[in-house]
């Protein structure tokens, strides 16, 4: 019999404040801790050519050099130039499945390297026990796009050698965050006490009410604008709504969701990009490839996903500098969100 207790413990983790800082935007983290590196002549940082545009963003508001590195069709990496002048490299856990960093660690040890781990997708997943944004020297986490709350997202040092890089913890901000959101939030809870499964039947209506729509409304995740959005720390209402999260009821429904596109991915034509669900994962959502002329079927995947209420697109918003030359499984990714 599993000790749930216990079972929960492991999520501690997020709110350790002797290492642990929070924000507003994982964007904000990865600012936090890269200014705080110490670049020579040469230096640079790796990261994946497949991420968001709102991450190099980052970079060029900092001044910062970087290379990128390419990742396969699996979403592994492949031509990773480790050298002396490299002083970190950023690893993505894509859609919350982990990257295989064990002979990564090994190498990053020998030339002094920092392994970054980007976690945005990966709230709440473990691989072989361990948590997620846990086995680098630093983890990036983005709750907000996890759990339903106005903002939110964390930075995590795993290396006692990097503490210094950490920063104090930015003010919480103790006002309400906007009655907007405050409003569809109590919707939510309320149509979820009823049952009344409201939000979800609208959405359907409007899919079928805006059809010939769908593609540009789609085509990519846009909530927010790209640009840099000035440091801040996040609402307290939203540390609050994570440290309240049912985090084993969370992972079983999104477990659920994932296997059961496993079953009707055949209906589409569509290419998973993982085909089996390994213990521990919290998926954030179901990525598949969309198949060479079959631009129709993302109208009849649309139509299933907003049946349930989910929302469907491409993602990332590419870096300028990589979507005119980048693969071409980079243009066909997509994505079934899982957020409730």
């Amino acid at each position: 019999m599993i000790d749930i207790s216990n079972e929960m413990k492991k999520y501690d983790a997020y709110f350790d404040a002797s290492n642990v800082r929070y924000f507003s935007m994982g964007r904000h983290a990865i600012y936090s801790i890269f200014k705080e590196f110490n670049y020579k002549d040469g230096s640079y940082i790796l990261l994946p050519s497949l991420i968001c545009r709102a991450v190099t963003n980052v970079f060029a508001e900092l001044d910062i050099p970087f290379q990128f590195y390419e990742v396969d069709k699996n979403l592994k990496p492949i031509n990773l130039n480790l050298n002396l002048k490299v002083l970190a490299v950023v690893v993505v856990n894509y859609f919350g499945f982990p990257q295989d960093i064990v002979n990564l660690k090994k190498e990053c040890e020998l030339l002094d390297i920092s392994i970054i781990e980007d976690n945005c997708h990966g709230l709440f997943g473990t691989y072989k026990g361990i948590l997620l944004g846990a086995r680098g020297d630093l983890g990036i986490f983005s709750y907000r796009k996890t759990i339903r709350s106005y903002d939110g997202a964390f930075l995590m040092c795993n290396n006692p050698k990097m503490n210094n890089l950490l920063q104090p913890q930015l003010s919480f901000k103790s006002e309400s965050p906007p009655l907007k959101y405050k409003l569809k939030s109590s919707f939510y809870f309320l149509e979820s006490l009823l049952k009344l499964n409201l939000v979800h039947k609208i959405k359907y209506i409007i899919f079928l009410l805006s059809k010939s729509k769908i593609l540009s409304n789609i085509s990519f995740f846009n909530s927010e604008q790209e640009n840099f959005i000035p440091i801040s720390g996040p609402y307290l209402d939203s540390v609050n709504l994570l440290k309240h999260t049912n985090y084993r009821k969370e992972v079983f429904r999104r477990r659920m969701l994932f296997r059961n596109y496993i079953e009707i991915s055949g209906l589409f034509k569509i290419s998973p990009l993982y085909r089996e669900l390994p213990e521990g994962i919290a998926p954030y959502g179901y990525p598949f490839y969309l198949e060479q002329n079959s631009d129709n079927s993302i109208y009849e995947i649309y139509q299933e996903a907003a049946s349930r209420g989910l929302k469907l697109y491409r993602w990332p918003n590419l870096p300028e500098e990589i979507e005119e030359f980048c693969p071409d499984h980079y243009r066909r990714l997509w994505v079934i969100n899982f957020q409730d």
